[in-house]
């Protein structure tokens, strides 16, 4: 109940693809990922806002994300932690509580 006038308001915003070569794990072994993602921000009138942003979101995915392993996207886990820190990040950025959620359109993981 006390969420539900977020949830009405709410709008999902399409994301445009990224590739992130992402943090070399223990062995030193390399790995990129293709991602896109929904972002789900609390209302609708917020949607300009962010398509306006895409290019500063996406540069913010990617520096975040490159701090991730391929050994950590592996475990659903560590698919949620990821999406945890990218909605604090971008809130952050935006100086608000703007997202309400992450969601993972595409994620392929590559070594």
């Amino acid at each position: 109940p006390l969420f539900d006038d977020y949830r009405s308001n709410a709008f999902t915003v399409a994301m445009p693809e990224v590739v992130i070569n992402l943090k070399p794990d223990s062995s030193g072994q390399r790995a990129y990922g293709r991602f896109e993602f929904f972002i789900n921000i609390r209302d609708k009138e917020l949607a300009p806002m962010v398509e306006k942003r895409q290019k500063e979101i996406n540069d913010l995915i990617q520096r975040t994300l490159e701090r991730v392993t391929w050994r950590e996207l592996q475990t659903p886990v560590g698919k949620e932690r990821a999406k945890k820190v990218l909605r604090h990040r971008i809130n952050d950025y935006f100086e608000g509580n703007i997202v309400i959620g992450i969601y993972y359109r595409t994620i392929l993981l590559n070594k």
